[in-house]
């Protein structure tokens, strides 16, 4: 394939969201056309776009290198500089692209790589000049509101950090702007909502957990907070008071306030009948036990009418938990099915292309290759991690709730941050290149791997000396855990796969990387490629994982848990086993689970729902797993 089919190809599959297919699309294509500047580039931009900043700089520096007079090349390596806080490369690649071609684009780097400098002055004059040729370009707007804030003059900060949400409302960075200048007006209330839409949508960006943190220490706390939120909702004006609502609501949600969360979502339904988000609230915090409960009725009208896939998908889920919760098993999982359905036909999932990258990834960490790479030491000063890994709803929510109870700890939640310090230092992703990335991975990586991960940790522990990290898919980087962190605990949730799996197909995941919990057959096919990797860990660093089943977790729950804090070196209270009553904020799809106790009644789940479970069944016993 020409490099101009490739990339026509590969922005084609971008537009129809099937990232992971251009990605393949355009690699393929530089095996073909090494000396390609035009495929380098635009595997590089893609690469970024999608946070793998290593494989981008890569990229693009070997883009550079075939076409120097690209003024696109120096312009992308720029923003990449910017995003990775390096404002003096950003400044130096800025103008190398002005040399080029001068334009605005090139301006616009150059004044955001002065704010990074903290030149003032010069980049006030330049985003001001630019403000009156691109007046709604976002970039600029969200620029000049910083250079405002350090001035100051936080309304116009403001004012301006505003009008840059309008253009991108989905960029993280934004609301975090918007929050830090809401703090400047003294508005923590405000601030702390900010903070927590950012963490929304980057979970990983840690300029939105610091701030939170520090908005809700200034408001006095979790419960001093939730006082705020409710008097901001009675000082607003009668039009602004459903979505002051609605901050409450979610706010105290997720924070376990159940039943003043229910009360919310009560009025907010009495306010705007029909309302998907706070009906689809109620549906996973109550515990329904009569059919003519309103709520059902609400919610099955929503669902007659709804229009959007969006909405159908989330109704159809509510109604499922609904139906579950009344012990209709059957037309609960018809629900969920059909939801399912819907959200499979909106991703792109390649179940064959699953397989390769799980066969890679053993390979590349093969026995071989993890004794000849061991010997790094994980002597870098900074928070200690405690990695929880397994597959999503395994109980990893949990586990990391209960050790949150341990003295000095911080509850770190899912932390994109192992990966992309892996894929920075060797510049190369390691798991969808692994191969490349061991290949490229020198004696001195695992430690520089160490110190970046270090680095992002640091600011969300604060002066806590352990932080878990509780991203379930780090189970495909356990071998690289082990070598840039040898004395790391690694705590492995496993759960029988029946109810593991129903748990998944159950919960209304919106994330692209979720997308094989859709279709029953894929879900359990992808199962067994979990545990064919994690066979492989056991096989090739045997007793490095301390293994803990969610069924033994919770008919032992004393005996289990002090064994755990044994192994990760932390100090047992009886008291730890009361999480269910801290007033902490849970961000995962198991944040009604672990307001409860610990309980049984979740296991053996899948055996309530019979023969509809036969597709999930029967992909899971495939290769001889049962």
């Amino acid at each position: 394939m020409e490099p101009s089919e490739a990339i026509a190809l590969a922005r084609a599959l971008l537009r129809s969201n099937r990232p992971g297919e251009a990605d393949d699309v355009l690699w393929s294509a530089i095996e073909e056309s090494p000396n390609s500047a035009a495929l380098h580039l635009e595997f590089g931009q893609t690469a970024m776009e999608r946070g793998r900043k290593g494989e981008a700089e890569a990229a693009l520096k070997t883009a550079a290198a075939l076409d120097p007079r690209a003024s696109e090349i120096p312009l992308a390596l720029a923003e990449l500089a910017l995003r990775s806080d390096r404002p003096a490369d950003a400044l130096r690649y800025a103008r190398r692209a002005d040399e080029i071609a001068p334009g605005p684009a090139a301006s616009l780097k150059a004044a955001l790589a002065q704010i990074g400098l903290e030149r003032w002055s010069d980049a006030e004059v330049m985003l001001t000049r630019l403000l009156k040729v691109r007046p709604s370009d976002a970039q600029v707007l969200a620029g000049l509101a910083r250079v405002r804030l350090h001035q100051a003059r936080a309304q116009e900060a403001r004012d301006l950090a505003l009008a840059a949400l309008r253009v991108q409302p989905r960029r993280a960075q934004h609301h975090v702007l918007l929050g830090q200048c809401l703090l400047a007006l003294r508005q923590p209330v405000l601030a702390l909502q900010a903070f927590r839409v950012a963490r929304q949508i980057d979970p990983g960006n840690a300029d939105a957990a610091t701030l939170y943190d520090e908005a809700l220490d200034r408001l006095g706390g979790v419960e001093a907070a939730r006082s705020a939120f409710e008097a901001a909702v009675k000082s607003a004006p009668l039009p602004a008071q459903l979505p002051a609502l609605s901050i409450l609501g979610e706010f105290l949600e997720a924070n376990g306030f159940t039943d003043g969360a229910v009360d919310v979502l009560h009025t907010i339904v009495q306010r705007s009948p029909g309302n998907v988000d706070a009906l689809t609230s109620l549906a996973r915090i109550r515990r329904f036990v009569h059919r003519d409960d309103p709520d059902i009725g609400s919610i099955e009208a929503a669902l007659s009418t709804a229009t959007s896939p969006g909405d159908r998908q989330a109704l159809g889920f509510a109604l499922g938990k609904v139906l579950d919760d009344l012990g209709d098993y059957g037309t609960a999982l018809a629900s969920y099915a059909e939801a399912n359905r819907t959200r499979r036909a909106q991703v792109e999932f390649s179940l064959e292309r699953e397989r390769r990258i799980f066969s890679a990834i053993a390979e590349a960490f093969g026995a071989d290759v993890i004794e000849r790479h061991r010997g790094a030491t994980d002597a870098n000063a900074g928070p200690r991690p405690i990695f929880v890994i397994g597959m999503p709803r395994s109980g990893t929510t949990l586990v990391e709730q209960i050790l949150a109870g341990a003295d000095d700890l911080y509850a770190g939640g899912e932390l994109p941050f192992l990966r992309l310090a892996a894929e920075q230092v060797v510049m190369a992703d390691p798991i969808l290149r692994a191969a490349r990335f061991i290949g490229s991975a020198k004696p001195s990586a695992w430690g520089d791997i160490a110190r970046h991960y270090r680095a992002q940790l640091s600011p969300l522990a604060r002066s806590k000396s352990v932080v878990t990290d509780k991203l379930p898919h780090n189970f495909q980087l356990v071998g690289l855990i082990s070598l840039a962190f040898p004395e790391a605990a690694i705590v492995h949730i496993s759960r029988d796969p029946m109810d593991n799996c129903l748990s998944m197909f159950r919960a209304n995941f919106l994330a692209s990387g979720m997308a094989f919990t859709f279709d029953q057959a894929e879900l359990g096919q992808y199962y067994n490629l979990y545990r064919g990797l994690m066979e492989h860990w056991r096989r090739v660093l045997p007793g490095r994982m301390y293994e803990l089943s969610y069924e033994d977790l919770v008919a032992t729950p004393e005996t289990a848990t002090q064994a755990l804090f044994a192994h990760c070196e932390l100090r047992w209270t009886p008291s730890i086993l009361d999480f269910h009553r801290r007033r902490s904020e849970v961000r995962t799809a198991s944040l009604v689970q672990v307001r409860r106790p610990l309980h049984r009644n979740s296991v053996d789940r899948a055996a309530r729902y019979g023969p509809g479970l036969e597709p999930l069944r029967a992909a899971l016993s495939q290769d001889g797993a049962t």
